[in-house]
C-alpha cells in the first residue's frame, strides 16, 4: 500500500508515495553513506558551510511555498509554518557563519 499524505483539515488526499523495496531501500542507503564518508565528510569546514547557507537561502526564497506544504500537511496554522521555516533557515545560517 502506498505512503498517503492527507490534507488534515479537508481529509483531502494530497499525494500518494509508492514504497520501496528492500533492495532500493538499501540502495538509497548506501549511496548516502558513500556520499558522506568520500565527499561530505572530507570537504573543508568553509565549502560546508557554503552548501549549509545556500540552503538557508533557498529556504528563504520559498518559505511561502514550504510554509503551505507544512500547514497542508500538518494542519498547522500558516504564520506558524512560516516561523518553522524561518527558524529553520536561521539555524542553518548560523551553523554556516561559524565556519571560520
Amino acid at each position: 500500500m502506498p505512503y498517503q499524505s492527507v490534507n488534515p483539515d479537508t481529509g483531502e488526499l494530497l499525494q500518494l508515495f509508492e514504497e520501496h523495496t528492500n533492495h532500493q531501500m538499501m540502495d538509497a542507503l548506501a549511496a548516502a553513506d558513500t556520499t558522506y564518508h568520500k565527499m561530505w565528510s572530507t570537504a573543508p569546514y568553509k565549502q560546508r558551510a557554503k552548501y549549509i547557507g545556500r540552503a538557508a537561502t533557498l529556504m528563504l526564497e520559498q518559505r511561502e511555498a514550504l510554509a503551505r506544504l507544512a500547514t497542508m500537511e500538518m494542519g498547522k496554522r500558516i504564520t506558524e509554518s512560516r516561523g518553522e521555516v524561518e527558524i529553520s533557515a536561521a539555524i542553518l545560517n548560523y551553523y554556516a557563519s561559524r565556519s571560520s
